[in-house]
C-alpha cells in the first residue's frame, strides 16, 4: 500500500542518515551519489527488475528528497519555514 511504502521510505531515510553520522557504520558519505549515479542506478533497476521496481526506486528517491528538504537547516525549505515561523512568533510577542 502507499502508506506502507511511505513509512518504509521514512525508516530507510532515517537509517541512512544515522548510518552516515555513526562512527561504527559501514555506510559512509562516499557511498552517496549525485544525479548521474542516481540515473545509473535507476537504469540498472529498470534493466534487471522492470518498470515496477524502477517506479519503486523513484518513489524512494522522491520521498527521501522531500523529507531531507523539510529539515530545519537554513539553506533548505524547512529552514526557511522555521525562520518564517520564528519571525511570526517574535512579531506577535513584540507587537503587543
Amino acid at each position: 500500500t502507499p502508506w506502507k511504502q511511505f513509512t518504509n521510505v521514512i525508516d530507510m531515510t532515517y537509517k541512512s542518515l544515522r548510518g552516515i553520522i555513526s562512527k561504527d557504520s559501514t555506510l559512509k558519505a562516499r557511498h552517496l551519489s549525485g544525479p548521474i549515479g542516481i540515473f545509473r542506478g535507476l537504469a540498472l533497476t529498470y534493466h534487471h527488475g522492470g518498470v515496477l521496481k524502477a517506479l519503486a526506486l523513484l518513489v524512494l528517491i522522491t520521498y527521501s528528497l522531500a523529507i531531507l528538504n523539510l529539515m530545519p537547516f537554513p539553506v533548505l525549505d524547512g529552514g526557511h519555514i522555521l525562520l518564517y515561523l520564528i519571525e511570526i512568533i517574535f512579531r506577535k510577542i513584540y507587537s503587543t
